[in-house]
């Protein structure tokens, strides 16, 4: 008798154990049975409705980034930004005058504006919950704001926002969704509660906010060195250009 079938026929059977468990995991979970799934459609109307969800789930995800994929893609930008400005200072020999160059900075100020804090209560109507109606849903719900609290949907994400820093919401709702926020507060003429929409890789955000404390912008002599970059990476831009 061949001593080596029982072990043949154990590997076979843990193989099998393993496969069934694997599929299990793989399988999609949700309330929809298996043969609501994968049955044949009935019709044609079934078959398009099929393809249409279909069609509608991949254009959703191609359009709104995760939150994670919007700060990437934002730093991957902002490196690449800085990579650029520093080689070509490196390459330009120019040297402004003084006067140029302080000409320069205030014509800039704000890109060397520092972080701003913010105290802030947010609800989110979610891409998830709502698809392409997040922003509309948002937009009834200020309209009666004043005399009903808006609610939202579960987004994940705090209900709530103390003294934080627009560099730090910036890893959390996306550089543009920070920065809409930090201008609704800077430019409204009181603190905004409630205000929006404001949009992101969630979905459509209202905000109240409580404190608000614009970033400064710092001396002169103190970023002298960094707007000598940002004048000859101007002027090298200038020309290149046909």
């Amino acid at each position: 008798m061949n001593k080596n079938i029982p072990i043949v026929g154990f590997s076979c059977v843990l193989f099998g154990v393993l496969f069934t468990k694997t599929m299990m995991e793989r399988t999609p979970i949700n309330n929809h049975s298996w043969d609501e799934l994968y049955a044949t459609p009935q019709n044609i109307q079934q078959l398009q409705d099929r393809l249409e969800e279909k069609l509608i789930s991949e254009q959703m995800g191609s359009k709104y980034l995760s939150v994670n994929e919007l700060f990437e893609t934002t730093t991957e930008k902002s490196l690449e930004l800085r990579l650029d400005k520093l080689t070509k200072s490196i390459t330009t020999s120019e040297i402004p005058s003084e006067n140029e160059l302080r000409v320069f900075f205030e014509s800039q100020k704000e890109e060397y504006r520092g972080a701003s804090t913010i105290t802030l209560q947010q609800v989110v109507y979610t891409i998830n919950a709502r698809g392409g109606n997040s922003i509309s849903a948002a937009q009834k719900a200020l309209l009666h704001s004043e005399s009903i609290t808006p609610r939202g949907d579960e987004a994940g994400l705090p209900t709530h926002f103390t003294d934080i820093s627009s560099l730090k919401l910036d890893k959390i709702l996306g550089e543009s969704a920070t920065q809409a926020i930090i201008n609704l507060a800077r430019y409204s003429r009181e603190l905004p509660c409630w205000g929006g929409p404001i949009i992101s890789s969630y979905g459509a955000h209202l905000v109240c906010v409580k404190q608000f404390k614009l970033g400064e912008i710092p001396p002169f002599s103190e970023v002298r060195t960094q707007v000598l970059n940002d004048w000859r990476y101007e002027v090298s831009s200038e020309k290149d250009l046909p």
